[in-house]
């Protein structure tokens, strides 16, 4: 009897054992590997979930969650930190500066931009004469922008021009802008 008992209890142990070998368990900080020659990361778990990147075989990564079937991974690597950024503007390009003052019809624009080649002061225009406001009250200046923030054909104006220049009228919307572009 003494070895019937030692028996089934050496054998629960072992199957035990195998059901906990066969099975991984996996916990939050632990490594994993990836086991496939390559797979998706996808940003959700779900078929309609976004691919983030690929990653190929024995990729190292730490689990940070799990869920049902899924596992939320942290992929470590080492990058040069003048290659990141926190500030997703760079990503679009360096930053423009400008002021613009924008009229009403075409032969108001005519005439401020004939007194701006003529040395007028543009702040002073803008401030005085722009149908815009906002950007007059503050002499025209823009601030500080990214392509994209603005318009197509307002930043193409803008781009064409170098620090200091001033625009040609361009229409837009029904209405008449002068550009200047600070940097």
């Amino acid at each position: 009897m003494k070895k019937y008992v030692w028996g089934l209890v050496t054998g629960v142990f072992l199957a035990g054992t195998l059901v906990g070998l066969a099975q991984e368990t996996f916990f939050q900080g632990k490594i994993v590997y990836l086991l496939s020659t390559k797979s998706s990361v996808l940003s959700q778990p779900f078929s309609t979930g976004k691919t983030v990147t690929q990653i190929v075989k024995g990729t190292p990564m730490i689990v940070v969650e799990e869920e049902n079937d899924w596992l939320k991974v942290a992929i470590t690597g080492y990058l040069l930190k003048s290659a990141v950024t926190g500030d997703i503007n760079q990503l679009k390009g360096p930053a423009l500066q400008a002021s613009m003052i924008v009229l009403s019809d075409k032969a108001s624009a005519d005439t401020i931009l004939g007194q701006l080649r003529g040395g007028a002061d543009f702040a002073k225009l803008a401030k005085e004469k722009s149908a815009d406001k906002v950007s007059g009250a503050r002499g025209g200046d823009l601030g500080e922008f990214y392509p994209g923030d603005f318009a197509p054909a307002f930043e193409d104006a803008i781009k064409l021009l170098k620090p200091g220049q001033i625009s040609e009228v361009v229409s837009l919307g029904g209405r008449y802008h002068i550009f200047k572009r600070i940097k």
